[in-house]
């Protein structure tokens, strides 16, 4: 269930009401809370794509030394695991 999203600002009829002082200490709390929310999103990718690029690595060191079927369940879950955590980041 997708929340509705909030603005991070109130409107600008009312930053007009306040002083210069307050606009700016909002905009730095927006500017903050936005870099924060970037350096979540980034550091959820790395590690996504070192999680993927581990089970590759394992699929291929099992293959390798003949357990076909165990690479196969490795990668094929990693697969799976990828693809659902896609569709979840999309809805929500």
């Amino acid at each position: 269930m997708a929340r509705p999203i909030r603005p991070l600002l109130p409107p600008v009829a009312e930053l007009a009401q306040l002083t210069d002082d307050k606009v700016r200490a909002l905009v730095s709390l927006s500017d903050s809370e936005s870099r924060r929310v970037h350096v979540y999103a980034v550091v959820g990718m790395i590690c996504g794509a070192v999680s993927f690029l581990s089970a590759l690595g394992a699929y291929v060191y099992l293959v390798m030394h003949g357990h076909n079927a165990e690479g196969g369940v490795v990668l094929g879950t990693t697969v799976i695991a990828a693809i659902t955590q896609m569709i979840r980041g999309r809805e929500s």
